[in-house]
């Protein structure tokens, strides 16, 4: 290795400590936070008081919730893989993103799908970015329906409208990626035009994005993947309306999707692996919406968290097994395949 390159990766995993710092520092404010003004005895003594049929049929929910997310998942890869492939690699994206920092989970998930099957790196990574487009838009309706019945201070509807644009600028991105890549690639062309090789590698790369991305315009195969993310998300909402009956005896139908909403806005701030401390001052929030007191609210979010995280956990585990993986060897190769990527 040259110096040049040295200087570079060292440079590159400096920025990448820096950035795992920060996001673990923000999830210990958050928590610090949050604990000032928590009653543990409190928290311990909800938890105890949960029926393990409650826990069991939110749990169950979740992992049917998964199951959908991997049938979206062929469909948007045009069946390319099987339903093992599929599944295995989603609880294996998963479970890295839980255990590793700077969204890693999702290349290793394109990473080992492409090295079982042969499909192309770039290719299954603007799938993943067509199924989390997807996600977006999904969260951003749930938050939408629910509005109306709740009451929002002014800040976060400027927060929501700027996520809403972003997630326009996003489709509008996939629509031109889809249907006028030539337009995408009269721009890339104009602003590196003095840069000829790097100006045929973006052309090459925009081209074959947009490769992968042409199943988007076969209409039955796009209300196929819909369908599926519904399901996806109803399972998932479905496992917050079970576990908030276990906790609260009046549950109306707008907190399940108010909670599912801002969960989704709120753990994609940059924090440690696995939002931890993030995803329960969302679930503060959300319910603080409703009169929820602070300890309640955390407790529930604290549950509902690590139920969603244990199944990830132990089946991406046991893929990562079956697979012959090893998740050391990995994360090196990760690392370098996010450098080159740079």
């Amino acid at each position: 290795m040259t110096k040049s390159k040295t200087n570079k990766q060292r440079v590159l995993n400096l920025k990448d400590s820096l950035m795992i710092f920060v996001g673990i520092l923000i999830s210990v404010f958050i928590l610090w936070y949050l604990l000032k003004n928590i009653d543990l005895y409190l928290v311990i003594k909800l938890l105890k008081e949960i029926s393990i049929w409650t826990i069991s049929f939110s749990l169950l929910s979740i992992l049917i919730s998964t199951i959908f997310r991997a049938k979206s998942w062929i469909c948007i890869l045009n069946n390319e893989v099987t339903f093992k492939r599929s599944y295995k690699s989603i609880n294996e994206g998963m479970m890295l993103n839980i255990i590793l920092p700077l969204r890693m989970g999702d290349i290793a998930r394109a990473l080992f799908t492409s090295n079982a099957t042969k499909i192309p790196l770039l290719n299954l990574i603007a799938t993943i970015v067509v199924e989390r487009i997807f996600d977006v838009v999904i969260m951003l309706i749930l938050l939408f329906l629910s509005i109306p019945f709740v009451l929002f201070k002014e800040n976060i509807i400027k927060t929501i409208v700027i996520f809403t644009l972003i997630i326009i600028i996003g489709i509008i991105m996939v629509i031109l990626l889809i249907y006028n890549v030539k337009f995408l690639e009269t721009i890339w062309s104009f602003i590196f035009k003095k840069f000829s090789s790097f100006n045929q590698w973006g052309r090459d790369k925009i081209t074959q994005v947009s490769n992968s991305l042409q199943i988007l315009k076969n209409g039955k195969k796009f209300l196929q993947i819909t369908f599926w993310m519904i399901l996806t998300w109803t399972f998932a909402l479905l496992s917050i309306w079970i576990l908030l009956n276990g906790f609260f005896s009046e549950v109306n139908f707008v907190m399940p999707i108010f909670l599912q909403g801002v969960s989704g806005l709120g753990v994609s701030i940059p924090s440690s692996p696995g939002s931890i401390g993030v995803y329960e001052a969302t679930m503060v929030f959300g319910l603080s919406a409703f009169g929820i007191d602070e300890s309640t609210a955390f407790a529930f979010g604290l549950l509902h968290h690590f139920l969603s995280i244990v199944p990830v956990m132990i089946i991406g585990l046991i893929s990562l097994m079956l697979d012959g993986q090893n998740i050391v060897g990995w994360f090196s190769k990760l690392q370098s395949l996010r450098e080159v990527k740079r």
